[in-house]
């Protein structure tokens, strides 16, 4: 997901609303600009209290969009570390 000014797109929300999140356990993995994730990891954990997010990782925007091998790089190592 995008940070959009140090929160989630509201589809994003619209999606986790609709679907039941209670025993889950979410990966976030967002894109920035300048902030990183800010606090989405704290406010997912709020909205959504009886699912477990992961610590999540942040991505420049710029990388996702011009190196596709070095964004793969990025999160193959994020979930190699947390699992």
């Amino acid at each position: 997901f995008p940070n959009w000014w140090g929160d989630l797109p509201k589809p994003v929300y619209t999606f986790l609303d609709a679907i039941k999140t209670e025993g889950l356990t979410f990966y976030p993995i967002g894109t920035h600009e300048d902030n990183g994730l800010a606090m989405i990891d704290r406010m997912l954990s709020q909205a959504y209290p009886k699912a477990k997010f992961v610590k999540g990782i942040a991505i420049k925007g710029t990388t996702v969009q011009g190196d596709e091998a070095k964004t793969e790089e990025i999160i193959e190592k994020y979930l190699a570390d947390i699992c």
